[in-house]
């Protein structure tokens, strides 16, 4: 089912269709990915009106963050059970909240069962996006907390497009 603005807090695991993203000049993506599709997201940071969330990714490379099974809750035997990454810790989107309900059309994980990650999960994932803030294409300087976003680039609105105009 669809998210709904009250759902999204830091910790939240949420499949989005990342083609979404491309056409608003409201969302900031730190570093676009090449291939756009719907995968599941985790919510790092909720700051007012504003969220911040990164990418996860079932296929394993040496560089990446394993998201551990002690890190997971709620959601289906899958998720408990299937393999699971940080896809690229130099990858934030942020942006509105409504931008995110609206890229979650495709979810279909009822609202009492989705799944989250533990304090302690987020906090690793921060880390790892932190260590990887040089190799961002857009928003070297952006800082993320559970519930602080700053340092976003100066831009003609919230939050400036991450693609040229």
């Amino acid at each position: 089912m669809p998210l709904t603005v009250e759902e999204i807090r830091p910790g939240l695991v949420v499949f989005l269709d990342q083609a979404m993203f491309l056409e608003r000049w409201d969302v900031l993506q730190t570093l676009p990915t090449r291939s756009v599709k719907v995968r599941p997201h985790v919510c790092l940071s909720v700051d007012g009106e504003r969220c911040a969330w990164t990418p996860l990714t079932s296929r394993w490379r040496r560089e990446r963050l394993p998201i551990l099974a002690s890190w997971r809750l709620g959601g289906d035997r899958a998720w408990r059970g299937a393999r699971s990454y940080l896809h690229d810790g130099a990858s934030v989107v942020v942006g509105p909240r409504a931008a995110f309900v609206h890229a979650s059309h495709k979810d279909v994980a009822p609202a009492e069962e989705r799944p989250a990650l533990t304090p302690e999960g987020c906090a690793q994932i921060l880390v790892a996006i932190e260590r990887a803030r040089g190799r961002r294409q857009v928003g070297p300087s952006l800082v993320l907390t559970a519930d602080r976003i700053t340092g976003l680039p100066q831009g003609d609105g919230p939050v400036r497009a991450s693609r040229p105009r």
